[in-house]
């Protein structure tokens, strides 16, 4: 048979076909990984283009090969994010040295590996011969953080989400990951650092326990040093319940949806107790949603948690969920948990603390009013670091002394009924908060016993729910001096005493 000759005058037969294809198919794929493996060259830029757009452009057709080529992707599990490749400290100084600070070309060096510059941000020109950590701080010792530029060169900050005493707490996008997250940025002092260190050894403890993820527990990432700042990545997850209540007119919530919360936050609660680590700081602000259809709530803010064997002599709990034991300085342990746990129920399906003192003492007046005069035993033998010490009389033996709000109306022990106040005729969920709410310690039911209890066992209503109207005066109350920032303030914040 005679080879048949194509329009280009060309060997057209079926064996030489076949060897011109495989030279091909071999070229195209040398081709594809020269393209896969070539470095951003600079010059690949569009002339009169606008430099920072196509070097952005430029890093994001990398990512895009890196993530279609085979050879030059790393993945995890099929759960897990994916991993992108990053560029080498040389490339950067090589190729992207103009869009690095002074500073930062020696910082980098620092860095094997570079996943994000912020090349957009209007950055700050820092230099050791200045103040304040270079420049980076505040002289409180706050990061001065700007939009789109980088933590580490690795994190893109996008916004501000919360600030507090301990620090700031930034929403990012990791760019080797391409997730979001919350980084939690502590303030550049020695003492605040300390105590976030001790925040990291809870959550790390806790991450190791909860390994399936069951206990509705914040949980961290990693934790890293950034400018002399320690920064723990969060994963990031919805609004606060106080925020939704806020966003709603400070209306509650149906009683079967707070009975969810309630099962989430004893879930908790019983893997804290178990590894011996107390809450300390429990409030609505510190309760995030954690699915997109509002049924489901995590736990944050372990800045002021403590083992029990080591506790913290500081000032803790936020006052209107605060216990009487602590409000009496007569120590605490597991069960003041117990009672923040009863107010914030209490709280989220009214819509208003259940105690809204206006001050330390008439905390402990709005207390008496709904449980009545406190047994004498808890009276005698308090401190003067008593937070309500002039409750008592001036010889200390247990006689309570009037307490007059900031209106002028004296708070009458045992005058408000806790049924009213709740607004509810279900028994169950009344004997529940009961339970929470006993002056003594040793009364309360642990977290084991709650989830037992028949309110909780109860059927869960699966409807959707939407917060219910409430009667009750819902105006900004003296809580919200303590923590006035956005959800994730509580995570970095403690009660001013």
């Amino acid at each position: 048979m005679e080879p048949t000759l194509g329009a280009t005058g060309e060997d057209s037969s079926l064996e030489n076909y076949s060897e011109r294809k495989k030279i091909q198919q071999s070229q195209a794929y040398h081709k594809k990984s020269r393209a896969a493996e070539a470095p951003l060259w600079p010059d690949s830029c569009a002339i009169g283009a606008d430099p920072c757009e196509q070097i952005t452009k430029a890093i994001q057709s990398y990512y895009r090969r890196k993530r279609t080529s085979r050879q030059n992707t790393e993945t995890k599990s099929s759960k897990g994010p994916q991993i992108l490749k990053c560029l080498s400290t040389e490339n950067v100084l090589q190729f992207f040295k103009k869009y690095l600070t002074e500073f930062e070309q020696e910082e980098i060096k620092g860095y094997k590996k570079v996943w994000y510059l912020g090349q957009k941000a209007k950055k700050i020109q820092g230099s050791k011969s200045l103040s304040f950590n270079s420049g980076y701080d505040t002289e409180n010792g706050y990061y001065r953080m700007v939009i789109k530029d980088h933590i580490a060169y690795r994190f893109e900050v996008l916004e501000e989400i919360g600030r507090g005493a301990y620090g700031q707490v930034f929403k990012c996008r990791d760019h080797k990951t391409m997730e979001l997250v919350a980084i939690k940025v502590i303030r550049n002092d020695k003492s605040i650092h300390n105590e976030a260190m001790a925040e990291v050894k809870i959550l790390d403890a806790l991450s190791k326990k909860d390994k399936k993820n069951t206990a509705n527990i914040l949980h961290m990432k990693e934790h890293f040093y950034f400018r002399n700042h320690l920064c723990i990545t969060f994963e990031l997850l919805g609004k606060d319940l106080y925020t939704v209540m806020k966003e709603n007119n400070l209306q509650g919530f149906s009683l079967s949806q707070v009975q969810h919360f309630a099962k989430d936050l004893l879930a908790c609660l019983q893997l804290l107790r178990k590894e011996g680590i107390i809450h300390c700081d429990l409030k609505p602000e510190n309760i995030l949603m954690s699915d997109k259809n509002h049924n489901h709530v995590k736990v944050i803010d372990f800045g002021a948690s403590c083992f029990e064997e080591k506790k913290r002599q500081k000032c803790i709990q936020t006052r209107l969920y605060m216990s009487p034991e602590m409000l009496l300085a007569k120590g605490y342990s597991f069960p003041i948990d117990m009672w923040s746990l009863g107010c914030i129920l209490a709280e989220l399906h009214t819509g208003s603390p259940l105690f809204d003192g206006d001050n330390w003492n008439d905390q402990f007046g709005c207390i008496m009013e709904v449980l009545g005069e406190p047994p004498m035993e808890l009276l005698r033998g308090i401190s003067n670091k008593c937070f309500c010490r002039y409750v008592l009389s001036a010889d200390s033996q247990g006689f309570l002394k009037k307490i007059v709000n900031n209106n002028g109306a004296v708070r009458q022990p045992g005058s408000k009924n806790l049924a009213s106040l709740l607004k509810t005729t279900d028994a169950n969920f009344l004997d529940f908060i009961q339970r929470c709410l006993r002056f003594k310690p040793e009364e309360r039911m642990t977290p084991e016993e709650a989830m037992q209890h028949a309110w909780i066992q109860g059927q869960l209503h699966t409807r959707k729910s939407t917060p219910k109207p409430c009667a009750a005066d819902n105006t900004a109350s003296g809580r919200r001096t303590l923590c006035q920032a956005s959800f994730y303030s509580a995570v970095i914040s403690m009660p001013t005493c």
